[in-house]
């Protein structure tokens, strides 16, 4: 019955993990029950673990099965300072998700910021109130999870690609 907030990627600078546990720290203050799970490894794992923190945050790792870690969460969350094309999203999306993303690289093209989820500043309270507007409407969040999964799916599946592809090679000839 506790909310479920996913961090998965790389435990590094630019990934802002950091940011990450503190957004978990303010949800916690409203949401004490609620879990996090971070996924991943990198240089700044043992810093992050030794932390003093009141929230349940849980460092799982590198994991193959990340599927699952989907399934379980609720909200999966990036909070990057630079992203390209971000694959966690793309991934959570089409694993019917919702998702709050710092305002980043591309994040916005696979985050539709009030239609598939949420697009906020790269603040920790920013993306700490997104998750908790999350939390406290379930319906909300299962509607933004339902565009998302469909959003992903049209502008990121297999077909939409296969026909990216097909485009360009009939461009290149």
């Amino acid at each position: 019955d506790a909310p479920v907030i996913g961090f998965i990627g790389r435990l590094s600078g630019v990934k802002r993990p950091d940011r990450f546990i503190a957004m978990a720290e303010e949800v916690a203050g409203r949401h004490p029950d609620a879990v996090f799970l971070v996924v991943g490894d990198g240089e700044q794992r043992t810093t992050l673990e030794a932390l003093p923190r009141r929230a349940d945050v849980r460092f799982l790792g590198w994991r193959g099965d990340v599927g699952t870690i989907y399934a379980a969460a609720d909200v999966v969350v990036v909070t990057s300072d630079n992203e390209g094309m971000p694959v966690t999203l793309i991934e959570a999306s089409m694993a019917g998700r919702t998702c709050v993303t710092t305002d980043v690289g591309s994040a916005g093209e696979v985050v539709l910021d009030g239609r598939t989820g949420r697009v906020v500043p790269r603040e920790a309270s920013a993306v700490a109130q997104a998750v908790m507007e999350l939390i406290d409407d379930p319906e909300r969040r299962g509607s933004l999870a339902a565009a998302a999964r469909d959003h992903a799916l049209e502008r990121f599946g297999q077909d939409a690609l296969h026909s990216r592809l097909v485009e360009v090679v009939r461009r290149g000839s």
